[in-house]
């Protein structure tokens, strides 16, 4: 028994929750996965990326009267599918990617589909119509990756997503760059300041109400006996996304 469909067949899309969701194993035989079944393991290892582009459902299935261990399917959106496809890396990733992005699109247009067909059981023609429409979905695949691939490189940038939060030293190595270099960003682009005659670091307001920073006032008692306020920049995981892509040398620095 194999554990995956013939790879003849096209990609389909499964209704979970109410949203279309592109079943693992039926990404990992288009993709050419040798044995399927590993592209667990590749969105395993994502999994924290993955859940930026939102949920990614896991269904358990039992060992049934075939015997083996249980396994876990992943039912992919179409940006997590196109993030897998990208990191799989295989030779036929682009096509691939193409195929998910016409998945989708028949979906939301209501359209069925089509099969892939044998090009030595079409006319003439057919081919050349195959070979435009090839040409469209490849371009708006630029189009889409062009988006995507930003926000993947910078999630790549996070090691250890923190579901917490983070002070600027610690948000800077997270981020794996210079605390000073992350501080002296943060100031040109108005995410921090000091206020006159002070020497913390304060987070901008609009940054608080964003959710991308946060703002902690701890008091400690000194060695006289006194109280002495110590405030705190502290940077959350919604801002260490933002930062990350802040960082890439593809948005060119923009806050």
């Amino acid at each position: 028994m194999t554990d995956h469909p013939p790879r003849t067949s096209a990609l389909v899309l499964t209704p979970i929750q109410g949203e279309p969701r592109m079943k693992d194993l039926d990404l990992a035989v288009r993709l050419g996965f040798e044995r399927p079944r590993k592209i667990r393991d590749l969105i395993k290892a994502n999994e924290d990326k993955l859940l930026k582009f939102g949920v990614c459902p896991a269904v358990g299935q039992t060992s049934g009267a075939q015997g083996g261990r249980p396994s876990t399917e992943f039912y992919l959106s179409q940006k997590q599918a196109i993030f897998i496809g990208m990191k799989s890396e295989t030779e036929n990733a682009f096509e691939v990617q193409a195929e998910i992005v016409r998945v989708f699109d028949a979906h939301v247009n209501g359209t069925l589909a089509q099969p892939s067909l044998n090009p030595a059981n079409v006319s003439r023609l057919q081919l050349i119509e195959l070979a435009m429409q090839a040409e469209q979905e490849r371009l708006a695949l630029e189009s889409t990756v062009a988006v995507i691939q930003p926000k993947a490189d910078a999630l790549d940038r996070i090691a250890t997503p923190s579901s917490g939060t983070l002070n600027l030293t610690n948000a800077a190595k997270t981020l794996q760059i210079n605390p000073r270099a992350l501080i002296q960003r943060l100031s040109a682009n108005r995410w921090i300041d000091r206020r006159a005659g002070g020497k913390n670091w304060t987070a901008s307001q609009d940054k608080l109400q964003q959710g991308v920073l946060e703002h902690k006032i701890t008091k400690t008692v000194q060695d006289d006996g006194t109280d002495r306020i110590v405030e705190q920049v502290l940077v959350t995981a919604k801002g260490l996304t933002k930062l990350a892509a802040m960082l890439s040398p593809v948005n060119g620095g923009a806050a």
